[in-house]
């Protein structure tokens, strides 16, 4: 029975902790508030250093938050941890250890980057470490007073006398350009500025031209004694590669066609080789009569 009434009060507090730690995220999680960054101070606690952010007096419904969790916590939580929150009779009871600190309610954060000045910032939650309870802080924006524009007093003139006045300022501009500036003197250095001016301009032309055509001289020079340098070897590469393929087909054609002689032909007649005895036998001319002239006889002188 003991033992089950030691584990019943033990839940009942983890339940009242995890309570506590969340009613505390609830009150001040998404809360804007205008605060100051001055300084970054060393916490002997945790030794490390902690931003210092003071909420401003303006603040009155989340200093009161804060007063409220920061309460809750010291009453609730049995912890040993640094809480992360500072009012100013902290600091003036804790002197020694607050030295130099800013005057009034203060958030020790870890800021996600260090911004001087008055900004908006947001608490994204409440942090409870082993060591340290604290808030998470986002950077919204810096803090800008809105103003109210003032009207402007001309807007209750009488719209005839600000035509006057239109006028009046037109002649005084015409008045001055014709006296002060449309003169004999500016005239002629004007046509003295734009006649060095286009001068510059057609020397600068002439010069790049010149520039540019000689360089195209110089390599077309250069490119027609490439060309004369590499047209016999491109004609050398170029037979040596067809007679390569030449004499790779012709290899192939070798080698898949017949090379058998055909039989021998006389007078474009294919004699049978059976008969072939009866060619290179001798004729019997003997038999034969021997042929007769006719006509006169010439008997050969002595």
């Amino acid at each position: 029975m003991t033992i089950a009434a030691n584990t019943s009060n033990t839940n009942n507090v983890c339940t009242g902790i995890e309570y506590t730690k969340t009613f505390v995220k609830q009150m001040v999680k998404n809360t804007l508030f205008t605060g100051v960054f001055q300084e970054k101070r060393l916490v002997e606690e945790l030794g490390s250093y902690r931003d210092v952010v003071t909420i401003c007096p303006e603040e009155e419904d989340f200093i009161k938050n804060i007063k409220s969790i920061k309460t809750k916590i010291e009453r609730e939580v049995i912890t040993k941890a640094w809480v992360g929150i500072t009012e100013p009779s902290t600091i003036v009871e804790n002197f020694l250890v607050f030295l130099g600190a800013p005057v009034g309610y203060n958030l020790w954060v870890v800021l996600p980057k260090e911004v001087f000045g008055k900004y908006w910032y947001r608490v994204k939650t409440v942090e409870f470490l082993d060591r340290e309870i604290r808030l998470r802080l986002d950077i919204v924006r810096p803090y800008q007073r809105e103003t109210t524009p003032l009207r402007d007093a001309s807007e209750n003139m009488d719209f005839s006398a600000i035509i006057e006045e239109k006028k009046t300022q037109f002649k005084r501009n015409i008045h001055y350009f014709l006296s002060e500036m449309l003169t004999l003197r500016n005239f002629m250095e004007t046509v003295k500025f734009f006649a060095i001016l286009i001068a510059a301009l057609l020397a600068g032309v002439f010069n790049v031209l010149n520039y540019l055509l000689e360089w195209f001289l110089k390599f077309i020079r250069e490119l027609s004694n490439l060309t004369r340098a590499f047209t016999p070897i491109v004609i050398n590469v170029i037979n040596l590669v067809g007679s390569t393929i030449f004499g790779l087909f012709k290899l192939i054609y070798a080698l898949f066609t017949d090379n058998r002689k055909p039989a021998p032909v006389c007078n474009n007649y294919i004699i049978d080789p059976s008969y072939s005895k009866y060619i290179n036998k001798p004729l019997p001319y003997n038999n034969f009569p021997a042929i007769q002239q006719r006509g006169p006889r010439i008997t050969p002188l002595d």
